[in-house]
């Protein structure tokens, strides 16, 4: 250490500039040499700075180091404010038509099944202008999904109630055909449908793009659901499944989706929703089997209850990176992010609803997998993984509007008729790092109605409060810059 220390400070930062921030915190502490380069140079600091606000350096942005570290601190400023007060509001009239979207600060949604109105949702702090576009199909669209970092549509067309569904991709930009696309579409089954559904969800994750597919015919009244990830480059089916008891599904990574669906507890004899890690790239042959899971158990249900509906959202993709047209200074850090679970159970009767919330970071899934590979039917209590990682409460937004309530570390959700946002960031929950702003809470308590028995979870987060009034049927959403209601319109609110 003594000779690195001898060396001209700059060559010594351009060395250090190769360590990740929690590396450059340690190398501070060891002599007063080194923490003079480390403090002293804007690259080191600004590596520093984007690590504790779980950001990433925006590979497209010219700006120097200097510049970048002004934008971070409006960016701190924005969002640690508490009460948060916005600066500004934006409405935007909602189309004609069912679909919309929200990804990488891209807000879309149709108007008819032939038109896709896109809106790049301007950002104060980071210097993104609005901008607006259309993009014209020559087909129904039944649902669809974008990535705005690899300028792409995924869009799903229905071609007959016999269970066959066509994926188009397309550019974002344009709507011409991808240019990594093998082909501009391929076909793909569904299961067959009559009465109810088709009902899409759809994710992009690099090279992949997801469907889970749910449908139901009411004389026969049955309901059927396929799941499959597709190699949208090559146009060809990776991996599909068949399991009626999957509602959702996130990416982890480019391995390993996660599957939220309800599950039995044979030991306890209950109900109760479980969160299934699969590794997509075995394959599967029947549809039937998955060959490489493990299940995590949620807390078990009363008496009576069963799920009605359960959704995951957790954003960015693991993916996903900055848009080169938008040349954002720094993005949200893709490997922080909170996972976003909605329960919602009904009692024997169908009288009595209630909804929970969950929230667990993602690498606590992908790190129980690098600890211990994956085998064939294997379960975790909740009691050996849920209560240290998770976070429950109860849940005030709608289930029944889909929406995008997590997006990296941060989630948005409503009290009262209060909009209020909650930060996971572990450097924002460390008082080694935060610097202003926000509640700590680290405790929750759920007491039993849904759950069997009381569930207490340690989970911490940051709470902020805002002046935002919603109701109780508006959604509401958060992307990295804004937080977004849906009511009869869309009103982006940020700060400056």
């Amino acid at each position: 250490m003594s000779m690195l220390t001898t060396l001209p400070t700059e060559l010594l930062s351009q060395i250090l500039d190769y360590l990740d921030a929690p590396d450059l915190a340690r190398v501070s502490r060891v002599s007063a040499r080194l923490h003079d380069v480390v403090t002293s140079s804007a690259s080191l600091q600004y590596k520093f700075e984007l690590y504790q606000f779980d950001l990433e350096d925006g590979p497209y942005n010219n700006k120097s180091k200097a510049e970048k570290r002004m934008l971070l601190e409006r960016y701190r400023k924005a969002w640690s404010a508490n009460p948060w007060k916005p600066s500004t509001s934006r409405a935007y009239p909602l189309m004609e038509g069912p679909l919309w979207e929200l990804c990488g600060g891209v807000f879309a949604q149709s108007k008819g099944r032939r038109l896709l109105d896109f809106t790049q949702l301007p950002s104060h702090v980071r210097g993104i202008a609005e901008t607006n576009w259309v993009v014209t199909l020559d087909f129904d669209v039944a649902d669809f999904c974008i990535d705005p970092s690899q300028d792409l549509i995924a869009a799903v067309e229905v071609l007959d109630t016999s269970g066959n569904a066509r994926m188009h991709l397309l550019r974002l930009q344009t709507g011409e055909k991808h240019p990594k696309a093998r082909r501009s579409s391929f076909d793909f089954e569904i299961p067959p449908h009559e009465d109810f559904g088709p009902t899409f969800n759809i994710r992009i994750c690099g090279s992949y793009v997801a469907v889970l597919t749910r449908t139901g015919h009411a004389l026969e009244e049955s309901f059927g659901m396929k799941f499959v990830i597709i190699d949208w480059h090559l146009g060809a089916v990776k991996f599909s499944y068949l399991d009626m008891s999957v509602y959702s599904f996130v990416f982890l990574d480019s391995q390993y989706v996660l599957l939220g669906h309800d599950c039995y507890d044979l030991a306890t004899d209950a109900s109760t929703a479980g969160l299934t890690v699969a590794d997509f790239t075995a394959g599967v042959g029947d549809d039937a089997k998955l060959t490489r899971a493990i299940t995590f158990h949620c807390p078990n249900f009363a008496d009576g209850w069963a799920i009605a509906n359960l959704e995951l959202a957790c954003d960015p993709s693991p993916k996903f990176h900055s848009n080169p047209i938008t040349n954002a200074p720094f993005f949200v850090r893709r490997n922080q992010r909170i996972i976003s679970m909605k329960i919602t159970a009904v009692d024997a009767d169908w009288e009595h609803e209630s909804t929970q919330d969950l929230f667990v970071f993602a690498d606590t899934f992908l790190d129980r997998i690098r600890n211990a590979p994956l085998a064939v039917d294997e379960t975790i209590p909740w009691e050996e993984w849920g209560t240290d990682n998770c976070c429950i409460m109860p849940a005030f937004v709608p289930s029944s509007v889909w929406c995008y309530p997590a997006y990296g570390t941060r989630v948005v959700s409503r009290e009262r008729k209060r909009l209020i946002i909650y930060n996971f960031s572990r450097p924002a929950v460390s008082n080694n790092f935060h610097t202003d702003g926000g509640t700590l809470i680290t405790e929750t308590t759920i007491r039993p109605t849904l759950f069997k028995d009381t569930v207490t979870t340690f989970l911490p987060f940051r709470k902020y409060s805002t002046q935002i009034t919603v109701n109780s049927g508006d959604a509401v959403m958060i992307n990295e810059d804004s937080v977004v209601v849906v009511k009869a319109s869309v009103t982006v609110i940020q700060k400056k």
